[in-house]
C-alpha cells in the first residue's frame, strides 16, 4: 500500500473546462493579466473578504512587492542605514529573501507552539529594543491564524512598525491578510488552491493598492506607454495561470469541506496528538503532529508505504548556510519543533480509508512505544 504525501490529479471534467478557457484567452489575442487575472481578483476579494488583490506571477513576488512597498512609506533621506524587519526563523527561504530584496536587513525571531508563527512577545520586546526595527513579516504556518495578530498589529501601528502578513499557506484561513497593513498570497502547485505558479498580494488601502498597481507593471500608469513613475518590475500574473487557478476557486467551498472532512477523520483518530482546536478556522493546509519519539513514528510510516508532507519547518533559517551570518544562534523553540514534529498527508486524492490506514499505524507505533 503507497500513499503519497502530496497528490495533485484533475478530472477529464476540470480539464476540459481549463482548455477551454484556455481557449477563450488565445482567441481573444489577449494573453497576458487581463480578463481571467481580473476575474481571480474579483474572486479573492469576495472570498478574503479584502477591499483591494493584485494578481501577480507568484507568492514570493507577491512579498517582494509588500517588503518595497513598506520600505517606500519608512524611506527618508536622514535613513543612514536599511531598516530592518523581523522574520520567524522557522519560515521557507522565501520569506526571507523577499524581504532582503525589498531593501530589509532581517533579523530572525524564535516561534510560539501553538500556531506554529512568530513568537509576537518576543517580537515586541526586541521593536521596544531597537529602533532600527521599522517592520515586521509574520507568517500563517500551516494556515494558521494567530488571534493575538490584531492586538500586535495594533500596537505596532501606534509606533510606526508596519507588518507584512506572508500568507503562502493560507488562502482560505480565518482573518488571514486581515490584520496586517499588506499580505503577500501564493498559488504554487503545493498550494490549497493552485494555478501552478501565481500569487496575489491583499491590502484594504487604496493609496497602498495604487501603488502596488503601478509597481506590478514596471511602475507605468498606462500599462501600454513606456512611461514611469515608480521603480516597479515584472510581477504580473499570467492568464494562463489564472485559468488554472480559477477551476479551483470557483470550487472554493467543496475544496475546503473535503479538507474538513479529512481533518474530521484524523481528529476522531489522533485527537491527543494533534493540537486540532485551531486548524478548523484554517486553509487545514498543514495538520502538524507534536511528539517527542516523532522519529520512531516517521519510520513507521514510511515502512508501511506512507509518505508524509512537507515539514514546516524541519531546517530554521538560521541554521542555513545560506545564513552563515547568524551561526552560533540559539532559537530553542523552532530548533526543537524542526526535529519533533511530521504534516501528515492532506489532499484531495486521500480516500477515507488512506487516512484511517495512517491513524492505524501511528497509534500502533504510539501504543507500542507505551508498552
Amino acid at each position: 500500500m503507497t500513499i503519497k504525501g502530496f497528490e495533485l490529479k484533475y478530472t477529464d471534467e476540470q480539464i476540459d473546462s481549463i482548455t477551454a478557457e484556455m481557449a477563450e484567452v488565445l482567441r481573444s489575442g489577449m494573453i497576458c493579466a487581463n480578463v481571467k487575472v481580473q476575474e481571480v481578483e474579483r474572486l479573492a476579494k469576495e472570498q478574503l473578504g479584502t477591499k483591494y488583490a493584485i494578481g501577480v506571477s507568484c507568492g514570493t513576488d507577491a512579498l517582494e512587492m509588500c517588503a518595497q512597498w513598506a520600505f517606500k512609506e519608512i524611506y527618508t533621506d536622514e535613513l543612514q542605514f536599511p531598516p530592518k524587519i523581523l522574520v520567524p526563523t522557522n519560515t521557507f527561504f522565501a520569506t526571507s529573501e523577499a524581504m532582503t530584496k525589498g531593501m530589509f536587513r532581517v533579523e530572525f525571531v524564535d516561534m510560539e507552539y501553538d500556531y506554529l508563527g512568530m513568537d509576537l512577545i518576543e517580537a515586541k520586546r526586541l521593536i521596544e529594543l531597537d529602533p532600527e526595527i521599522r517592520a515586521v513579516c509574520v507568517v500563517h504556518i500551516g494556515g494558521y491564524v494567530n488571534p493575538m495578530l490584531q492586538p500586535f498589529a495594533k500596537w505596532c501601528r501606534n509606533r510606526g512598525v508596519y507588518v507584512i502578513e506572508d500568507c503562502a499557506h493560507a488562502y482560505g484561513s480565518k482573518h488571514a491578510g486581515e490584520w496586517g497593513d499588506v499580505a503577500g498570497w501564493s498559488f504554487f502547485a503545493t498550494k490549497v488552491f493552485t494555478g501552478g505558479e501565481g500569487g496575489l498580494v491583499t491590502t484594504n488601502s487604496g493609496q497602498t493598492s495604487k501603488y502596488l498597481h503601478l509597481v506590478r507593471n514596471f511602475g507605468k500608469p498606462n500599462p501600454w506607454e513606456s512611461f514611469h513613475i515608480e521603480r516597479g518590475y515584472n510581477y504580473r500574473m499570467s492568464e494562463f495561470n489564472a485559468c488554472v487557478l480559477l477551476n479551483q476557486l470557483r470550487r472554493f467551498d467543496s475544496i475546503m469541506n473535503r479538507r474538513k472532512e479529512i481533518l474530521r477523520l484524523y481528529e476522531d483518530n489522533l485527537f491527543e496528538h494533534l493540537n486540532i482546536r485551531y486548524m478548523y478556522d484554517s486553509s487545514i493546509y498543514k495538520i502538524v503532529m507534536i511528539d517527542e519519539q516523532i522519529a520512531l513514528v516517521k519510520d513507521a510510516l514510511n515502512e508501511a508505504g506512507i509518505t508524509l508532507a512537507g515539514g514546516v519547518y524541519n531546517t530554521p533559517l538560521h541554521k542555513m548556510p545560506v545564513y552563515s551570518e547568524w551561526d552560533g544562534a540559539s532559537f530553542p523553540k523552532a530548533e526543537w519543533f524542526a526535529d519533533h514534529h511530521i504534516a501528515l498527508p492532506i489532499h484531495l486524492e486521500l480516500t477515507d480509508d488512506d487516512v484511517l490506514k495512517i491513524c492505524e499505524v501511528i497509534m500502533n507505533e504510539i501504543e507500542g512505544e507505551k508498552k
